[in-house]
C-alpha cells in the first residue's frame, strides 16, 4: 500500500508539472518564459466588462465581495425594495437584527438582502427584480432551489419574498403569516 502511494504521489507530481508549463515559444536562452496562463488584461477593463447578472470572462475571477458590490451598485428603483419590506417587517415585530447581501444572480435577481428574525424563529430573504416577468422568472428559480415544503416563496410586484420556518411550533408559524401579511400589504 505504501508502495502504490509513493507512486501516485511522484505520479502526479510530474503531472502538475506538466501542466504547469505553457507552450509559448523559448525565450533567448532557450527557456520557456515563467508566466501564467490567463491573458494580461488591466483590471478596469476586466471589471467593466462584466454585467452584474453573468459570470465574469473566462481567464478573470471576480470574487463574491466583487459580485455582491456590483449587485448592490445596479439595484432597479423599485418599490417596495428589500429595505422597504425589512422595515415593514421590523414594525411588524419580526426585525431582522443583522441584514445580510445575499448572492443576487443565484436567483435570477438583481439584488437580495435578508436575515434571521431578533428571535431566531424565520429567516427571511427578499430578491429585488428589474420587473414583473423577471421576478415571475425569479420566483421559478426559488421554486427550484428551495422546494415549497423547506421554504415558503411569494411574489409581490417586483420582489420575492421567502421564509424559512427554523423553529417549529405556533409561534414561528404566526410570525411567518404576520410578515408575509404585512409583505403583501406593501
Amino acid at each position: 500500500m505504501r508502495g502504490l502511494r509513493a507512486v501516485t504521489l511522484a505520479t502526479a507530481a510530474i503531472v502538475l508539472a506538466a501542466c504547469s508549463r505553457k507552450n509559448d515559444p523559448p525565450t533567448a536562452t532557450g527557456e520557456a518564459p515563467a508566466t501564467s496562463a490567463a491573458p494580461s488584461v488591466p483590471a478596469e477593463a476586466a471589471v467593466a466588462s462584466v454585467s452584474p447578472l453573468t459570470s465574469p470572462p473566462s481567464g478573470i475571477a471576480a470574487t463574491l465581495a466583487d459580485r455582491l458590490l456590483r449587485e448592490a451598485q445596479s439595484r432597479p428603483h423599485i418599490q417596495p425594495n428589500a429595505d422597504d419590506v425589512l422595515a415593514a417587517f421590523a414594525q411588524a415585530g419580526g426585525g431582522v437584527v443583522t441584514k445580510r447581501q445575499g448572492l443576487a444572480a443565484t436567483y435570477k435577481a438583481s439584488f437580495c438582502e435578508g436575515g434571521t428574525t431578533s428571535d431566531g424563529s424565520v429567516t427571511i430573504s427578499v430578491c429585488e427584480y428589474a420587473d414583473a416577468a423577471a421576478a415571475s422568472a425569479g420566483l421559478a428559480a426559488l421554486q427550484t432551489i428551495y422546494p415549497a415544503k423547506q421554504a415558503r416563496h411569494v411574489l409581490h410586484k417586483d420582489t420575492v419574498l421567502t421564509t424559512l420556518r427554523l423553529q417549529d411550533g405556533p409561534g414561528a408559524q404566526a410570525l411567518e403569516s404576520k410578515l408575509i401579511a404585512a409583505y403583501t400589504a406593501l
